[in-house]
């Protein structure tokens, strides 16, 4: 499927994408009773948040973006 204008664009994987991270951020919400933020994860995978509640998890979604992007 393509849209007029936007021969690149593929709206099905990007709603699919879109679906996936509304999933985990629902996942993280009711597994630990927050929503994932770039920054809060960040600061508590090199440890200057105020909690060191999860920092493995913080690790590993750092590390997931990262690997991610590039």
């Amino acid at each position: 499927m393509s849209l007029p204008g936007f021969p690149d664009a593929m709206p099905i994987e990007g709603l699919l994408g879109g679906l996936l991270i509304g999933l985990a951020g629902a996942i993280m919400l009711l597994g630990l009773g927050r929503i994932a933020g770039v920054s809060g994860l960040a600061a508590r995978s090199v440890g200057i948040a105020g909690s060191s509640k999860a920092r493995a998890l913080a690790i590993a979604s750092s590390l997931g973006c990262l690997r991610a992007h590039g």
